[in-house]
C-alpha cells in the first residue's frame, strides 16, 4: 500500500505542472514504439506511452471544463455550504472517488477548488482525507 501511496502522490506532483505538450509527444513516441515489429518490450512501453498521453489529455480538458465553473456564485456558496463538516467532506470525496474510481482525479479536482480559494484549506484537507480513502 505504501508503494501505491508514493506513486499516487508522484503522479499528483507531475500532474499539477502544465503537462499539455507532454502529452501530445508521449503519444508520438508511443506510438512509433508500438508501430515497430519485434521487440514485446519497445511495443508494451509504446502502449504505455499511448495511455499516459491520452490520460493526460483526457485531464487536461477536465481541468479546463471545470475552471469556468469555479467563479460561479451558486458553486461557490455549496462548497461553502458542503465544506462546514469536516466528516462530510470526507464522505463527500469517498463517494466522488469511489465513483470516478481514479483518487487522482478528485485531488486533482479539490487542487483546482483549493488554488482557486473556493474552498477552506481544512475543507481541501478533508478532502483529500477522503478521496485517498475512498480508493479500493
Amino acid at each position: 500500500m505504501l508503494g501505491a501511496n508514493v506513486g499516487t502522490t508522484l503522479i499528483v506532483q507531475v500532474l499539477s505542472f502544465d503537462v499539455s505538450r507532454v502529452s501530445f509527444l508521449l503519444i508520438l513516441i508511443g506510438v512509433f514504439m508500438f508501430r515497430r515489429n519485434g521487440v514485446t518490450r519497445t511495443r508494451d512501453l509504446g502502449r504505455v506511452g499511448i495511455g499516459l498521453g491520452l490520460m493526460l489529455i483526457a485531464l487536461q480538458h477536465l481541468l479546463s471544463m471545470i475552471t469556468p465553473l469555479e467563479d460561479v456564485p451558486s458553486l461557490r456558496m455549496l462548497l461553502g455550504a458542503v465544506t462546514t463538516d469536516p466528516l462530510i467532506d470526507i464522505l463527500l470525496a469517498a463517494g466522488l472517488t469511489w465513483a470516478a474510481h481514479s483518487s487522482v482525479a478528485v485531488i486533482l479536482l479539490v487542487m483546482a477548488f483549493a488554488a482557486k480559494r473556493s474552498c477552506r484549506r481544512h475543507a481541501a484537507f478533508a478532502l483529500m482525507l477522503g478521496a485517498n480513502s475512498g480508493r479500493r
